[in-house]
């Protein structure tokens, strides 16, 4: 269970950071800046890879995902904070997201995101680990 909650923080600091804020509603637009766009393009690629205990979206969705994400944590911010494009391109670098102090709207707008492009992401990530035991999952699922 450590191994799903490790390759799966991108959703799980997103969820929490939306359970703990009364706001809701998607954000982030669809275009990127010239900036922005190595991040979206590393972002999208990493979000349809998949792999053992991470969520893996659809080209489409990665596609609808990416752009809003980067725009949310605006480019300036990542590259200030240190994160390149590359590092978004593994899941093995994406808790360097915490450097962002992100506020709790701007992970509502994460969480959104998802769901505005056609994800439900408590089922992606309750279903992302075939390592959970029945048990593990009830406690997820209850704390989503």
């Amino acid at each position: 269970m450590a191994r799903t909650v490790k390759t799966s923080l991108v959703a799980c600091v997103a969820v929490v950071t939306v359970a703990c804020s009364t706001g809701g509603g998607g954000g982030g637009d669809d275009a990127v800046s010239a900036e922005g766009k190595p991040y979206a393009e590393s972002l999208q690629k990493n979000l349809t890879k998949g792999g053992e205990g991470e969520i893996e979206l659809s080209d489409e969705q990665a596609g609808c995902i990416a752009p809003k994400w980067v725009n949310t944590m605006k480019p300036d911010r990542l590259k200030k904070a240190g994160i390149k494009p590359a590092n978004l391109g593994s899941y093995d670098n994406i808790d360097m997201l915490v450097r962002l102090k992100l506020s709790n709207d701007e992970g509502v707008a994460l969480v959104g995101a998802f769901s505005d492009c056609g994800v439900n992401l408590k089922e992606s990530f309750l279903t992302a680990d075939s390592d959970l035991t029945d048990d593990d999952r009830n406690c997820l699922n209850d704390a989503i």
